[in-house]
């Protein structure tokens, strides 16, 4: 049971469907609970996958697919011998569907925030004691099994000795600098983001660290490709990019095929995160053979250690420093993560699992 799984888009609807892709290759029957994207079929058989979408109201969207999908978890359940989930609203129908049928469930947690949750931007302190309240209760359910993107993500779980770290799949093929040709973007000198404005994303001292490039090097531009979800977010972080005028060229999210030539038209790709379970956006840009400039202190410098240039998160000064000194090639990415190493691996805990 999944929040999102192709064709919506993100780095964990394809390692999901790269999974159940490959779960399918080997005979095994695989039938996926999600959510419904407007105009989408509510169940359809694709590739072999059979998929159910519960459509859920836009207003609270997230929240009400975690009480809709209960029904439909529960009857998915009782046809499986395993669910897989992951954090965080499908982790609860997933638990309680499994839990009526006796299964066993794996959770795959992509991040753990912990006491993060008290200090993230735009978040009251009561809003973040109620979701790291959530995050807990989440994280402390009955598994089989718990699968985490990094030994980071890993080390913050409640019980760490019953968790596996599995790196990830990129796709490297796709991210081959050979495959794309570079976009030309305005400015003498292009520092890029793309990705959603979440709350843990650190947008806002990206955005503080532009006005200090913008004062020592005028001619430079900030390129946002920045995801309108989450709109509040979205909202709030357009209104402060307005006061940058024309140093910033705000680009709604673009196709996924598209998005490489905007990465390699750039000086330098920039990943402010306050946290990373895995760190998609910045593993994918050194896949590229882009320049990365990342935060330090979560799982993009476990991955990147030696290849991206990492500053102190929540620092803008520190990261305006890094952009404006950014001139040094960038290190090649020789690491490889793979679709068939992610899914072998997985597919050995679903053995272990039911050997027991």
């Amino acid at each position: 049971m999944l929040e999102y799984f192709p064709p919506h888009i993100g780095g964990v609807e394809v390692l999901f469907g790269e999974l159940a892709a490959e779960l399918t290759r080997r005979g095994h029957s695989v039938e996926v609970i999600t959510s419904a994207d407007p105009g989408e079929a509510r169940h359809e058989v694709r590739d072999g996958i059979t998929i159910r979408r519960i459509q859920a109201p836009v207003f609270a969207r997230r929240y009400l697919f975690m009480l809709m999908a209960i029904p439909a978890a529960i009857r998915s359940a009782r046809r499986a011998d395993l669910v897989h989930t992951t954090t965080y609203n499908a982790a609860i129908p997933a638990w309680i569907g499994a839990r009526l049928a006796r299964k066993p469930v794996v959770l795959t947690a992509h991040e753990v925030f912990g006491r993060q949750w008290y200090t993230m931007p735009g978040l009251n302190p009561f809003l973040g004691a109620l979701y790291r309240l959530f995050e807990s209760l989440v994280l402390r359910l009955g598994y089989a099994h718990v699968i985490t993107p990094s030994e980071f993500t890993r080390k913050r779980l409640p019980d760490p000795t019953r968790a596996t770290t599995i790196y990830n799949a990129v796709d490297h093929a796709f991210w081959n600098p050979e495959r794309h040709r570079a976009r030309e973007l305005p400015g003498a000198f292009r520092y890029l983001y793309f990705g959603r404005p979440g709350i843990s994303k650190g947008v806002e001292f990206l955005v503080d660290a532009a006005e200090i490039v913008r004062r020592k090097r005028p001619a430079s531009r900030l390129v946002m490709i920045l995801s309108r979800e989450p709109e509040r977010q979205y909202n709030r972080i357009a209104k402060r990019l307005a006061s940058l005028g024309e140093h910033v060229v705000l680009i709604d999210s673009v196709p996924r095929d598209e998005l490489p030539s905007y990465l390699l038209g750039a000086d330098v790709v920039v990943v402010p995160s306050l946290s990373e379970g895995f760190g998609y956006s910045a593993v994918e840009a050194a896949s590229l053979g882009c320049r990365v400039i990342a935060t330090s202190g979560h799982a993009t410098e476990e991955l990147l250690r030696g290849i991206a240039t990492f500053v102190p998160p929540r620092d803008p000064q520190a990261l305006a420093r890094a952009i404006l000194d950014a001139e040094s090639p960038p290190a090649p990415l020789a690491r490889r993560f793979t679709a068939e190493a992610h899914a072998e691996a997985v597919i050995k805990i679903y053995d272990k699992i039911w050997e027991t």
